[in-house]
This record gives structure tokens, C-alpha cells and sequence, in this order.
């Protein structure tokens, strides 16, 4: 089937090779998509935590309150 496939594309002409390796790269590109990891609710679950100081105001900003 390869050897087929590539017969086949060293028989067209430049112009079409051209706009099959752009569709070519587009359908790599929807595929890659399509395989993305979607996050799961929850999964960062005790893997950050605030410090008990969170809510407090910055030393940095009292100038400004």
C-alpha cells in the first residue's frame, strides 16, 4: 500500500503535491486535536495547598490600602 501511495504522489504534478502535503498537515493537526487530554474535576486534589497566611494583605501593597 505504501509503495502504491508514493507512486502515485511522484506521479502528480507540483501544484497538486503542494496542496496534499498542506491537507496532509491539516489532517495530522485535526487528529492531534482530537487526542488532547480533557481534565479530570478534581484531579489536582491535594497536590497544591495555600498557607495560612493566604487571606492576609501583602506587605508589598500597603503603600496602596
Amino acid at each position: 500500500m505504501n509503495q502504491h501511495i508514493l507512486t502515485q504522489i511522484n506521479n502528480m504534478p507540483e501544484s497538486v503535491k503542494t496542496e496534499l502535503f498542506a491537507y496532509a498537515e491539516f489532517l495530522i493537526s485535526k487528529y492531534k486535536k482530537d487526542k488532547k487530554k480533557h481534565p479530570v474535576f478534581g484531579s489536582a486534589k491535594n497536590k497544591y495547598s495555600l498557607t495560612s497566611d493566604f487571606n492576609e494583605q501583602l506587605k508589598d501593597f500597603e503603600d496602596y490600602q
